[in-house]
């Protein structure tokens, strides 16, 4: 499968994998471990300096980014515009503790961005990325917390 496009018939949560990035060890930990009981294949960044490095070593596609908006350094958004640059079909999902209104002001609450505000579940993780990601194929939510 080309690093660049997506499955798109009969995929598993474990053909699939996601990128996590997150400066907050907790939250990172909480939503690798929720990708992992769900059977999807993880990468986890503590920043997006080390998001753009472990992407750039890693040889076989990532379908997915989960990063917080917020991070020291390179927030979500820039994470994001520099990955599709590797990886152009690359899907991402933001999650933020912040309002919409401050959202708005760091570019990331127009129409096209995926969005979870913190604090979530894992059936709620799983139903956002169901909805906003059609064509990776994810199973049903179920009602877990």
């Amino acid at each position: 499968m080309n690093a660049n496009r997506l499955p798109n018939d009969g995929t598993r949560a474990r053909d699939l994998t996601v990128l996590v990035a997150d400066d907050e060890p907790e939250v990172l930990e909480v939503v690798v471990e929720f990708l992992r009981l769900k059977g999807f294949q993880t990468i986890q960044a503590k920043d997006g300096a080390e998001a753009l490095r472990l992407a750039g070593e890693f040889p076989d596609p990532i379908h997915l980014l989960v990063t917080d908006v917020q991070m020291p350094g390179m927030n979500g958004r820039e994470l994001a515009e520099r990955l599709r640059l590797q990886r152009p079909a690359i899907k991402v999902l933001f999650m933020s503790g912040y309002t919409c209104d401050e959202l708005s002001l760091q570019g990331v609450r127009d129409a096209e961005v995926a969005l979870l505000l913190k604090p979530f579940s894992s059936s709620e993780l799983i139903g956002k990325m169901r909805e906003s990601f059609p064509s990776l194929n994810l199973p049903e939510p179920t009602s877990q917390k």
